[in-house]
């Protein structure tokens, strides 16, 4: 029996990504004499809710970005410094609308923040935190230039 890995994926408004083809319910896995490797080959998704929105913005050319709750499981190859994860085997268990994207993000960072935890929730010096923080690429709960979500900036999406 295999490590199965609860994770959350974005995905284009035709519920494509990387020209690869999804469907809610359906179960794929890679052909066997394929590496697998994150940013590579294999099927992407990340355990932090939020961070989805790092790889897909709300919309894409004016449409709606759609997202989903998904099963990892096979081969597992995990991103350095990030919660990505690229699995040999993929299962799309529901749609989420945004909301209940944050909704889960947020019980995500109560799940995984322990209490005086400084790396959390923080500007990295980078201008690029994603939770309440302000940066040039902030995006949850932030002002700056790319922000994304209850934010102010030239690029944000939702105010």
């Amino acid at each position: 029996m295999s490590n199965k890995i609860k994770s959350y994926k974005g995905f284009n408004p035709d519920f494509t990504c990387r020209g690869f083809q999804y469907e809610v319910g359906k179960e794929y896995e890679m052909p066997k004499n394929e590496a697998i490797k994150c940013c590579g080959n294999g099927f992407h998704a990340c355990e932090s809710p939020l961070e989805v929105f790092d790889h897909y913005f709300l919309t894409e050319s004016g449409e709606m970005c759609r997202f989903a709750e998904v099963e990892q499981s096979g081969e597992i190859d995990r991103e350095n410094g990030s919660t990505k994860v690229c699995s040999s085997k993929i299962k799309i268990k529901a749609e989420l609308k945004p909301g209940d994207l944050i909704r889960a993000g947020v019980e995500w960072i109560k799940e995984n923040t322990r209490v005086g935890d400084t790396a959390s929730g923080t500007d990295n010096g980078k201008g690029s935190a994603k939770i309440g923080s302000s940066g040039d690429y902030a995006q949850i709960g932030s002002s700056g230039d790319s922000a994304q979500i209850n934010s102010t900036g030239e690029d944000s999406v939702i105010c």
